[in-house]
């Protein structure tokens, strides 16, 4: 086993995710790394292939990861839109030799399905409808292979610059699309609108901002029928 790491350069604004990639990696050894871990929230874990990354999260990252989430939840209530919130709980298939946390997931059409779970297992439950992945260090071509063989539906993928929605095709490759799969009212740049405010923002106070937003413009807009802004 190798093992490469790469704390990013700091930038003058922002600092970067610590990352350690560990190569050569076999699926048992993913687990361990989990045991080891244990319930703390950092590092985060991705695998596939052999190949092991682990993220310490940056300020930057969980204020992005945060508002992501609580933005999701925010307008699946005020649409009536029926979710369960499952976090980062770590999904993976042994078989497909992938695993991984998302920053944030979401079940939507499969809400049902996973209902009273305690503990998920690909081999028999649905993955997560909508998956969230900041990406500040880490490289995205890993995780989107990771979502991409555990057949997750949707995958939103957020930078510094840009938050993007991928949709997974019949062909089984994620292909960009302007509008949300689980939320259709929603477009990528608006939602990177709310989550790229000023992080002195009182989350409280921007909160209430979005839920007000959610009841005043957006909910008229879905129940219309109307396109999300910009289309």
């Amino acid at each position: 086993m190798s093992t490469a790491t790469k704390p990013g350069a700091e930038t003058p604004t922002e600092p970067n995710d610590n990352v350690i990639h560990l190569l050569g990696v076999g699926w048992g050894g993913f687990q361990t790394m989990l045991d080891l871990r244990g319930d703390r929230r950092s590092p985060r874990v991705l695998y596939l292939d052999g190949n092991l990354t682990l993220v310490s999260p940056s300020l930057p990252h969980e204020y992005r990861s945060r508002r992501l989430g609580l933005f999701v939840a925010e307008v699946a209530l005020g649409l009536g839109i029926p979710y369960s919130g499952v976090g980062s709980t770590t999904i993976g298939r042994e078989p497909l030799d992938s695993g991984v946390e998302g920053d944030q997931e979401f079940y939507f059409a499969n809400v049902d399905r996973i209902r009273g779970k305690e503990e998920l297992d690909l081999n028999v439950d649905p993955p997560p409808d909508l998956a969230i992945e900041v990406v500040i260090t880490h490289g995205v071509k890993q995780a989107m292979e990771i979502y991409r063989r555990l057949g997750v539906p949707e995958l939103w993928v957020c930078t510094r610059k840009r938050l993007r929605f991928f949709r997974l095709g019949d062909d089984g490759n994620y292909a960009e699309t302007p509008s949300s799969i689980a939320l259709p009212s929603l477009s990528a740049d608006e939602v990177f609108g709310w989550v790229d405010q000023p992080p002195d923002a009182i989350e409280s106070e921007w909160l209430r901002r979005v839920r007000d937003w959610v009841r005043d413009e957006l909910a008229p807009r879905a129940r219309a029928g109307g396109q999300p802004d910009g289309e």
